[in-house]
């Protein structure tokens, strides 16, 4: 395991965004909810005579909520910025034929025999 902290590349943040549109994601996330519960219930279910033990399982219970809450945030944060990423390129793609398509007719405008090709 690396101990330091890396940026995702784009392709791995392009995978995030198409598995957080999943079916196999919400069924992720539910496990994984439900795996946060039974935690929590089991905890809760130690006699409370032992004390020690029923907080050690409630802090590993509430460790894991934090797991999933902050791996749920940032798989949608990634999607999110991806999604974003994505219409800003096809925006600048629809400047660029914009652009070109208002040369074109300037330049039919100025020279209107020029026959133009593209």
């Amino acid at each position: 395991m690396n101990s330091r902290v890396t940026q995702l590349s784009v392709m791995q943040k392009t995978d995030l965004f198409a598995f957080s549109h999943t079916e196999t994601a919400k069924s992720l996330w539910e496990l994984m909810e439900n795996v946060v519960v039974e935690a929590r219930d089991e905890a809760m279910a130690i006699d409370p005579a032992e004390e020690k033990i029923q907080k050690a399982r409630m802090d590993t219970a509430h460790a894991m909520a934090k797991f999933y809450t902050r791996i749920r945030k940032e798989i949608e944060s990634l999607a999110s910025e991806q999604m974003g990423e994505i219409e800003r390129l096809a925006n600048e793609e629809i400047l660029k034929d914009r652009e070109l398509i208002e040369a074109i007719v300037l330049d039919q405008a100025v020279n209107p025999m020029a026959v133009r090709r593209l």
